[in-house]
């Protein structure tokens, strides 16, 4: 780790776990680069948090500090936005007659300490019956002009400037058999009426449905898994997995929750994904719903990929917005193969079916079929 990696996760600590970082650490802190690379990790809001647990001598200089402080209240209003808009969806869901399920987003972050703090994203919302993602098909296409299908597992559209996934499974993965175990797993989990198993949450005085508990920490693990693999991400979600184990960890089922990574093969990610959540953002070894087991190389690898690629991989595609147009095919195509044989170690089975997925759909589309 270079020096702006060693100070960031102590500051993380803190704002997530209460852990206070020493003083010592930021006598000499190149404090702009490591708000810009806190920045890059969609984690300044926790970050400038994290500074609190500091003595004011050793904390930025006034005007930088001011600065951060702007862009985070620039995080809290997106935060607000983002929860009035998932009010409104929700009512025109609900008076279709279809109830949807919150994943990850604003779910997630009311787990926080301070959940306006975490920077917010899309809107995720899973649609667990298939009549029911028809019925948000046709809502979605009422809201907007325009409605993404691009990808099979969910429809994108922007609804009051922000964006909405409609998700009809929870994962997609390249290898099909994966795919299909998971839709298994989910089948089996949301069997029978949507109020049996669906938790209800309130976030700011909406009220949202959420996936059991067992289900969402596994959820996370592979939303966390299929993007490392194939774009990067950055540490919020790692954060956001950390916080939602520590919040729930006393609900989740550790013997289906081993069932399922077993299924999938996702324990050399499950153990790297732990150690981070464990040894750098300070989560109690005790709040994982497994043993760890500390195998450093896929640690290591594991942290270069994240702490080098920023959020969702950005700095890893600079073009990120455009990728799957005709003209980006090819250099997405130099990225990603490559890539894929880099992280083979953490997921085998669904690396090398990324490979050859990403050739067919690359030569396909630059074959103009």
């Amino acid at each position: 780790m270079d020096n702006s990696n060693s100070l960031l996760f102590p500051l993380l600590r803190y704002s997530l776990f209460g852990r206070v970082p020493s003083p010592l650490l930021y006598e000499n802190c190149d404090w702009e680069r490591l708000l810009a690379f806190a920045e890059c990790q969609t984690v300044l809001g926790l970050v400038v948090d994290g500074i609190e647990g500091l003595p004011a001598d050793v904390r930025p200089e006034r005007s930088l500090m001011m600065s951060a402080i702007g862009r985070v209240c620039g995080i809290e209003r997106s935060n607000g936005v983002a929860k009035d808009v998932l009010g409104s969806l929700l009512a025109e869901y609900r008076s279709a007659g279809v109830e949807p399920v919150l994943m990850k987003g604003l779910g997630v972050g009311d787990r926080y300490p301070c959940p306006d703090h975490r920077a917010c994203g899309d809107i995720d919302l899973f649609f667990a019956r298939p009549s029911d993602a028809v019925k948000a098909g046709t809502v979605a296409q009422r809201l907007s002009a325009s409605v993404d299908t691009f990808y099979a597992k969910h429809a994108v559209f922007s609804y009051k400037g922000i964006t909405v996934e409609n998700h009809c499974r929870l994962c997609d993965f390249s290898n099909a058999r994966f795919t299909a175990m998971l839709d298994d797993i989910v089948s089996m989990e949301l069997s029978g009426d949507l109020s049996s198993f669906c938790l209800r949450r309130n976030i700011d005085g909406i009220t949202v449905c959420e996936l059991p508990l067992t289900l969402y920490a596994f959820f996370l693990l592979c939303h966390k898994a299929t993007h490392v693999i194939e774009d990067g991400l950055g540490l919020r979600q790692v954060c956001d997995w950390a916080v939602f184990l520590f919040a729930e960890h006393e609900r989740i089922d550790q013997d289906k929750f081993a069932r399922w990574t077993s299924d999938l093969r996702l324990w050399p990610l499950a153990h790297a994904f732990g150690r981070i959540c464990v040894d750098d953002l300070g989560l109690p070894e005790s709040c994982l719903p497994f043993r760890l087991v500390r195998e450093t190389g896929n640690y290591e690898l594991l942290c270069r990929q994240i702490l080098s690629g920023g959020n969702f991989g950005r700095l890893f595609y600079r073009y990120k917005g455009h990728v799957g147009k005709k003209e980006d095919m090819l250099r997405t195509m130099c990225v990603k193969m490559p890539r894929y044989a880099s992280l083979y170690r953490l997921w085998p089975d669904e690396a090398r079916w990324c490979y050859w997925a990403m050739l067919k759909r690359g030569v396909r589309r630059l074959s103009g079929r």
